[in-house]
């Protein structure tokens, strides 16, 4: 009987976790290597600092955090005014 139990607490606290509320999120625009262009992902929460720390990234909207690249809320390059004018 004891074993059983055993078995019964890790299956119980799994089906806990699958219930639970969901982890809060954060959209950021990501730099894709391999596509070469900012695309929009969404991280927890908690790693979104550690993640702009370290990567060249910005919220949907604003500037990248190394380079200051100016993305628009689809994570597309911001429309930029000519200097010219």
């Amino acid at each position: 009987m004891r074993k059983n139990f055993s078995l019964l607490i890790p299956g119980l606290f799994l089906m806990t976790q699958a219930f639970a509320d969901p982890k809060p999120k954060a959209s950021l625009c990501h730099f894709d290597d391999e596509e070469g262009a900012w695309v929009a992902i969404q991280i927890s929460e908690n790693a979104l600092q550690a993640h702009m720390k370290n990567h060249d990234d910005a919220a949907p909207g604003g500037a990248t955090a190394q380079s200051g690249t100016q993305l628009d809320a689809a994570c597309q390059l911001a429309a930029t005014a000519d200097p010219a004018s």
